[in-house]
């Protein structure tokens, strides 16, 4: 039967409309997120997308709805959007996106139409969608240009989607040629341990206390992102600290060590003194798409310099009382998404944030 009403009501519905902004679209998004928030009963990201989350834009009056999750939770996510009414649409879905329609009561319509666009955090997919809003809203004059072009291909195509599609295609591969310039090199994670009071090693630098987070064989997900990366960057103390170690760990791995005064490396290893962009377009040139970021000093130069694209926590359950600090002090703040938090019988807690640039 829903299934049946959402059909007859895209029959009714003129398929290219422009409408103008309403205010009540961030409550109508909000009170949607908070219902699916409700029911979902795995770790998810919701953001509002499309031309409603941006303000004064004007549009078809959709609520489109992105939500991001671990890869393997996609199918069960599914279900539990489809129980909640939500008509899953294979023909408009990729292997990497999952496409849902639904129509809910409205204050100001009969019936407003919904969409949701399920994916994971990794997705390109989802990465334009975050960074088309964004752009519009930072770039106001753009998004003006914008709604003129969806007014003229309103008009001008008479329901034909490809002459829609054409009319606003400049303004798309504009905004995208900005993404993807801003885009041009790796994605940059860091992945760390800390202490409750948020040390990452002892005034010597010795990272023993680190054994107290492991109970078995559980390795906290450390082998799935390891085998992701293609190299890794951190400093000259961190280096010191891990050509300590009896067997060198990152075997395979790409090592740069950020240094001006070290003159000499293990041979598997490169030195780099220089920008940091710099540093990032060689390693896009070299095939590169994933560096892992280590050591405190290195970690705040990438978060300062606004490279990091997500960042990974795990806190030993351990009070140092002193030490290596995770992060030194920077000159400006970061704004960080929520992606999920996990906690182990250890007593260990790992926490996902993706950064907002």
């Amino acid at each position: 039967m829903k299934i049946f009403m959402n059909m007859k009501m895209e029959k009714i519905l003129k398929k290219y409309v422009f409408k103008a902004y309403s205010k009540i679209f961030p409550d109508l998004f909000n009170n949607e997120k908070n219902r699916i928030s409700s029911q979902i009963n795995l770790p998810v990201v919701i953001e509002h997308i499309g031309s409603t989350a941006v303000p004064g834009l004007g549009g078809k009056g959709i609520i489109d709805i992105a939500i991001a999750t671990d890869r393997q939770n996609i199918e069960s996510i599914s279900k539990q959007l489809q129980a909640l009414g939500y008509e899953f649409r294979p023909n408009f879905s990729t292997p990497h996106r999952h496409y849902f329609i639904t129509f809910l009561s409205d204050p100001e319509e009969d019936k407003r139409r919904y969409h949701i666009h399920l994916t994971y955090a990794e997705n390109e997919e989802w990465k334009n969608f975050l960074g088309f809003i964004d752009y519009l809203i930072s770039h106001p004059e753009e998004a003006q240009e914008y709604a003129e072009l969806k007014r003229k291909a309103v008009l001008e195509a008479d329901e034909d989607g490809q002459r829609y599609r054409t009319i606003k295609e400049p303004i798309f591969e504009k905004i995208n040629a900005f993404i993807n310039k801003t885009n041009n090199h790796p994605k940059i994670s860091i992945y760390i341990a800390m202490s409750i009071d948020g040390y990452i090693a002892r005034k010597d630098g010795s990272l023993d206390w680190l054994e107290r987070g492991h109970v078995g064989e559980e390795d906290y997900g450390f082998k799935k992102f390891f085998n992701s990366i293609d190299a890794l960057v951190f400093g000259k103390n961190t280096y010191e600290v891990v050509s300590a170690f009896e067997k060198w760990p990152y075997t395979g791995k790409k090592v740069i060590v950020l240094s001006s005064t070290l003159k000499a490396v293990r041979e598997e290893v490169g030195l780099f003194c220089g920008q940091l962009p710099d540093l990032l377009s060689r390693l896009h040139s070299e095939g590169v798409k994933h560096v892992w970021i280590d050591g405190g000093m290195t970690v705040s130069r990438f978060l300062e310099a606004g490279l990091v694209d997500d960042i990974t926590i795990s806190i030993i359950p351990v009070i140092l009382g002193d030490g290596i600090p995770l992060f030194s002090v920077m000159n400006n703040e970061k704004i960080c998404r929520f992606i999920s938090t996990q906690a182990y019988p250890s007593g260990l807690v790992q926490l996902k944030y993706e950064v907002i640039k």
